[in-house]
């Protein structure tokens, strides 16, 4: 296997060819020595699951990327289960999180049946990595109901569009489960599936779910239970 080019910046590891993210996580605040991105959504996102006395037992990061949120939270859930399907993001996020013990990763994609996707990637700004569904020789793609998953408390959605069809693959955990959930819905990206820029949100609301906050295109959900 051809050895991945990473570079690391403030002790967080990104792919080499990356120019987005090096800002971000020289000018945002340390966390465990670290530079982080999106921090301060994060902790929004925790204050929620907190003044509802929410537990803090299992966590998705759906489209983790390189493990930005997943480093974070990891100290504050018993355990992360994390998404991603982009070989380079991959690696990046195993040398990130690989002093957690309680980080598991799958490569793969979520959607709202099984089959093969494939994912576009700029190697400029890797977060903008998109599912192009349908193919042949893509990634395997899942429905989230199907890994079976329990106590689901906290769902971080970042999939660049694709978040509707990640939620209506997982309608019983989420009706089930009642997770505070933080779900992208920046303009452009799910209008590229035929879908209005907030038909994840709606979707959500549509089952019972509220909106908590709303901050630079990412929305936090909790739901009456």
């Amino acid at each position: 296997m051809a050895q991945r080019k990473t570079q690391q910046v403030n002790g967080v590891f990104l792919p080499a060819a990356d120019t987005h993210f090096a800002d971000h996580l020289l000018s945002g605040p340390l966390f465990r020595s670290k530079g982080t991105y999106q921090y301060s959504k994060i902790e929004k996102a925790l204050e929620v699951l907190k003044a509802r006395n929410s537990k803090m037992r299992h966590a998705l990061d759906i489209g983790a990327h390189v493990g930005l949120w997943s480093m974070v939270i990891a100290e504050y859930f018993e355990s992360v289960v994390a998404f991603e399907p982009v070989p380079e993001h991959v690696h990046c996020y195993r040398l990130n999180t690989a002093d957690f013990s309680n980080v598991k990763l799958h490569k793969t994609v979520l959607g709202a049946k099984s089959g093969k996707a494939n994912v576009i990637s700029t190697p400029e700004n890797t977060g903008n990595a998109f599912v192009r569904d349908g193919g042949v020789g893509g990634v395997r793609m899942r429905k989230l109901d199907s890994f079976n998953f329990k106590d689901i408390d906290f769902v971080k959605i970042d999939v660049e569009g694709f978040e509707y069809f990640v939620i209506q693959g997982g309608e019983h955990l989420l009706k089930r489960d009642k997770p505070v959930m933080v779900i992208e819905q920046k303009k452009g990206n799910a209008e590229r599936y035929g879908l209005e820029q907030t038909a994840a949100v709606k979707l959500l609301e549509s089952w019972g779910a509220v909106v908590q906050w709303r901050k630079s295109g990412d929305f936090c959900l909790a739901w009456n239970k």
